[in-house]
């Protein structure tokens, strides 16, 4: 779809539910995974994203989303999880090229620092919740374990204890993430990932939400 395409849907759904206001619908979110595209969508976006497209596609969506309804919430970017809070497709998980020529951050830091930067007329944020997904992880049972995979007593007791990688910036994650290492600021062994991205959108872009719209 192409944004014109998007504001078309959007004047459609007000057609049939009335706009935000009136009780239509009122979240939009952009898209889904978009640094998976490149092997969930490969014969559309055979390329992985990069920083820069990320960017651009919300530059584009979120102004018609909020051109055509100024009353929506959208929610972005829609990650998949702990590497694309760094990282973008283009760099695979580590820090990369990509990151490199973005000034080293983050690439949800540098996102939210790119919300704040562009704002509306009259100040109103492109996007209004940061969206993201989280999943545990092997071998605490990854998506695919969850539906008919591995249900043991071990992999239960670890999937429950993953949730501390939500909330406890101190625990080491015991998933194939502590390979990833410790050796820099980001502390990848160390998810936290609430408490990190909140100190991101107090940094970056204070008064964004957040959102976790998949566990």
């Amino acid at each position: 779809t192409v944004p014109a395409d998007a504001a078309a849907w959007i004047a459609h759904l007000q057609g049939e539910f009335g706009n935000a206001a009136s009780g239509g619908v009122k979240l939009y979110a952009l898209d889904n995974e978009l640094m998976l595209w490149n092997s969930t969508h490969r014969d559309v976006h055979p390329l992985p994203v990069t920083f820069d497209e990320a960017w651009a596609n919300t530059l584009q969506y979120a102004s018609a989303i909020k051109q055509q309804e100024p009353e929506a919430k959208v929610t972005g970017p829609v990650t998949w999880g702990y590497c694309d809070l760094f990282g973008s497709a283009a760099d695979n998980c580590y820090i990369g090229s990509d990151r490199t020529a973005h000034a080293g951050m983050p690439f949800v830091a540098w996102y939210l620092q790119q919300v704040c930067a562009h704002p509306l007329a009259g100040g109103k944020h492109l996007v209004d919740y940061l969206d993201l997904h989280y999943y545990p992880q092997n071998p605490n049972g990854a998506p695919t374990d969850i539906v008919g995979g591995a249900d043991d007593a071990a992999t239960a007791a670890r999937r429950l204890r993953s949730l501390k990688e939500l909330y406890d910036p101190a625990w080491i994650s015991e998933s194939w993430f502590s390979d990833l290492g410790d050796f820099d600021s980001n502390h990848y062994s160390k998810p936290g990932l609430i408490p990190r991205v909140r100190g991101w959108i107090n940094q970056y872009c204070p008064g964004t939400r957040l959102a976790i719209t998949e566990y």
